[in-house]
């Protein structure tokens, strides 16, 4: 998620209800506002030089750094505080036997897709469904 701009931006009043923030970048002498930034959809443009993108992008952006380099960008997100130490959970795939499979066929009756039912599903639901799929009926 895109925070409020940093230090390293000169920041406008957002405008509207979206959201959205207008900023000047020194690095082009804007004499107005050409960074736009919209936290809610978490993504930004560079009007002037066309650089745009997600939260990761911004920060190597604003950095001066390859969103590629990651750990140049990590390391500056980090001197400033904006890195979160906290890891991600790994997702957990918690889903009950196969209870059904539905096979698709062409009209040549091969065989082009399966899908399987779980019971229960993932994440608590009554039920869930998984697809495989061929080409040529392989």
């Amino acid at each position: 998620m895109i925070a409020a701009p940093g230090p390293d931006l000169a920041a406008e009043d957002p405008i509207g209800p979206c959201g959205v923030t207008e900023n000047r970048r020194h690095q082009h002498g804007d004499a107005h506002p050409s960074l736009k930034i919209n936290p809610k959809k978490d993504v930004w443009a560079c009007f002037p030089c066309g650089a745009k993108g997600m939260a990761w992008a911004l920060a190597a952006f604003i950095a001066g750094y390859d969103p590629g380099d990651k750990a140049a960008v990590k390391a500056w997100l980090k001197e400033r505080g904006l890195m979160n130490a906290a890891k991600r959970k790994a997702k957990v795939d918690v889903r009950g036997p196969c209870v059904a499979t539905y096979l698709y066929t062409d009209a040549q009756r091969n065989p082009v897709a399966r899908k399987r039912r779980f019971e229960p599903g993932p994440n608590g639901k009554k039920k869930g469904f998984a697809w495989e799929r061929w080409e040529g009926g392989k």
